[in-house]
């Protein structure tokens, strides 16, 4: 056979780059962490309940127990006030002389017709100060204003009961008080007080005369008046007439118009109406078949008595008697006296009460403005496929659905990107509820929404964009974030990769000869990068082979060592490369150990250094069909060139034809 005098291997290699936007995973959210304010604490909503425990969720109030709920504002939460009873006072007590006595003349001094007793009072008895009522327990949701309302509990509303709440006619007619328990109807919207008077005291306004008849003398007194005597009122306290419900079952929302107590002003999803000019400012609430902000008979913090007259008095305790001759008319001996009260007007008639909020709950209300949480305002170096995290808070407690825009003008006029939800959710993660509507994946209210950019921006470019939230199944208009932030990018992903080869030098049959690649990687990203290497499929006669052949443009060929190479999938796993002895008849390769970077150097991969027959491992060149990786780093090079070696081995046997042979490899760099 003839001898091989030269032959050569000429490599044809493609150089690269891919773009890398995607940000290191430690990026978003910034460390470290922007510091929290602590939030105040909830308000709560409060319902009626005649149950035994509370649901799930709610405690029973029992601070206010024996008052009844007033309607103020948020300030004045929890004021108390009113009495349980009341004692009207009396300004003046009028007296009357009931009978006459003899026209009468002479030297004895008695009583004249028109005499009074100076000294005469009444004593007015308290009465109740609770009208018409019926006592229902308070609860409160524990955790502020819940999304639903748990069956049984007891609300009030300004029409008809919503469908899934039956109208609790019981409490027509009654204010309804805090109670301990559900307690039947009590007191009453009249009142009665009891009248006591006292001894008339020694009259005065005298007559001289002799008269043979009897007569009261000067000085006489009276005993005290009967007590039948009362004073009776209607009073009732200013009021606000309702319409009482109970839930049928757990509801799935709150429902719009229902009426409901706070110890605070609610959310936008309510309008107060206790506040100072409002329907329920300063009023009692009471159970009827129509809402009316009118009642009739009214209400009113106090009230009036009209004049109270008693029964007679005893006669006269002193008498005497003259001549009958004319004179000066008398009072008999056993004339009596009636006695009038005069009440002072303006008496209390408030019951022990106690202050809350009255809020309705308004037709469903868009979200509130989202939160732009990152990037953050100004934030520079941000990745070409940036991740937009934003919060939006809906009062209803529905859930969301967002959408990101991006812009590249400071007035967030004109439109670079625009990312609905509800269009496609591809990019978005961290959903945690069900929509109705698109998009049917939804997230809750207040939780924090993440979209990963699918179309790469433009890198050291400046952009703005607006986070826009809105609810699927209720207001589905977007309500956008109050500001326009603005972001840049960072400088556009790049990656210089330059390989030099070197030829095999002529070859004798039985001595393996050697040929290096040098692999030159300068990127910019910081999160290092891999090659990969692949061959020509099969040509020639190199039928056995599935991967790269040198070939003479005929049907000789000189294979690669079998098997090919497959990168496993850790850097730390040892592959499946060989060591190689002198008198192979292949054509193999590896990356060397010399002048390498060694973070991309896998020594399990090729050996624990470059000894040609025992340390070192080869492997057959990879087909166009299993493009594989030869090292990575996950370090970036410091901006300058990384420097790694590829080694090429080939030796054929003497019957190997002579010729110049050729083959392709291909190495792909790829930022990570």
């Amino acid at each position: 056979m003839d001898k091989i005098s030269k032959f050569s291997l000429i490599l044809i290699l493609i150089t690269g780059w891919i773009f890398s936007g995607w940000p290191p995973v430690w990026q978003y959210p910034p460390l470290p962490p922007k510091p929290q304010t602590a939030a105040a604490a909830p308000l709560h909503m409060l319902l009626f309940w005649d149950g035994g425990s509370a649901p799930t969720g709610w405690s029973i109030v029992t601070t206010y127990d024996g008052k009844f709920p007033r309607g103020e504002s948020a300030a004045n939460f929890a004021t108390t006030g009113g009495n349980s009873t009341h004692t009207p006072t009396t300004s003046s007590v009028v007296h009357n002389t009931t009978s006459a006595g003899a026209i009468v003349s002479g030297a004895t001094s008695v009583s004249n017709y028109t005499h009074t007793h100076t000294s005469v009072s009444v004593t007015v008895g308290s009465a109740s100060n609770l009208p018409a009522h019926k006592g229902l327990k308070l609860i409160q949701f524990d955790a502020g204003i819940p999304v639903s309302i748990p069956t049984g509990a007891i609300a009030i509303f300004d029409a008809a009961a919503p469908s899934g709440w039956t109208r609790q006619s019981a409490y027509d007619g009654y204010m309804i008080m805090a109670s301990s328990t559900a307690a039947a109807a009590a007191g009453s919207d009249t009142h009665t007080h009891s009248l006591t008077w006292s001894t008339l005291s020694a009259a005065s306004q005298t007559s001289t005369g002799d008269t043979a008849s009897q007569a009261a003398t000067t000085g006489h007194t009276h005993t005290a008046p009967n007590a039948t005597a009362t004073a009776s009122a209607t009073a009732l306290p200013p009021y606000i007439q309702v319409i009482i419900a109970k839930a049928d079952s757990a509801t799935a929302s709150l429902p719009n118009n229902m009426i409901a107590m706070f110890d605070g002003t609610p959310n936008a999803a309510w309008t107060v109406a206790s506040d100072s000019g409002g329907a329920f400012y300063q009023k009692l609430i009471r159970g009827a078949t129509t809402y009316s902000t009118s009642p009739s008979p009214t209400g009113a913090t106090t009230h009036n008595h009209a004049n109270e007259t008693s029964g007679v008095s005893g006669g006269a305790s002193n008498k005497g008697k003259g001549s009958t001759t004319a004179g000066t008319a008398v009072s008999t001996e056993d004339h009596t006296h009636t006695v009038t009260a005069a009440f002072n007007t303006g008496t209390d008639n408030m019951p022990p009460w106690f202050n809350v909020v009255y809020a309705k709950k308004n037709t469903n209300v868009a979200p509130n403005a989202p939160t732009q949480n990152s990037p953050s305002n100004g934030a520079t170096g941000v990745s070409l496929t940036p991740t937009f995290t934003m919060t939006a808070t809906d009062d209803d407690q529905d859930n969301l659905g967002y959408k990101v825009t991006i812009y590249s003008n400071s007035g967030c006029t004109t439109v670079v990107q625009t990312n609905d939800q509800s269009v496609s959710s591809t990019g978005w993660t961290g959903t945690n509820a069900t929509c109705t509507a698109a998009p049917t994946a939804c997230y809750a209210s207040s939780t924090q929404a993440s979209y990963l950019t699918q179309s790469a921006l433009s890198g050291s470019t400046q952009y703005w964009w607006k986070a826009s939230a809105k609810d699927p199944d209720g207001s589905t208009t977007f309500t956008d974030s109050s500001t326009c932030n603005n972001f840049t990018t960072e400088a556009a992903a790049s990656l210089t990769f330059i390989v030099s080869t070197d030829n095999f030098p002529a070859l004798t049959p039985g001595s393996p000869v050697y040929a290096t690649s040098t692999l030159s990687v300068t990127p910019n990203n910081a999160t290092g990068w891999y090659v990969t290497l692949s061959g020509n499929n099969v040509v020639g006669n190199d039928t056995a082979e599935t991967a790269q052949a040198l070939n003479d443009g005929g049907s000789n060929s000189i294979t690669d060592l079998d098997p090919q190479w497959t990168a496993p999938a850790a850097t730390t796993t040892t592959s499946g490369a060989v060591a190689v002895s002198s008198g192979d008849d292949v054509l193999a390769f590896r990356v060397m150990s010399a002048s390498g970077t060694q973070s991309f150097l896998s020594t399990s991969w090729w050996g624990a250094d470059d000894t040609k027959f025992t340390n070192a491992r080869w492997a057959g060149l990879a087909s166009s069909t299993n493009v594989s990786k030869i090292g990575n780093t996950n370090v970036t090079s410091g901006g300058s060139a990384a420097l790694n070696t590829v080694q090429f081995y080939v030796d054929v046997s003497g019957t190997q034809p002579m010729g110049t042979y050729t083959g392709t490899i291909t190495f792909t760099a790829v930022m990570n």
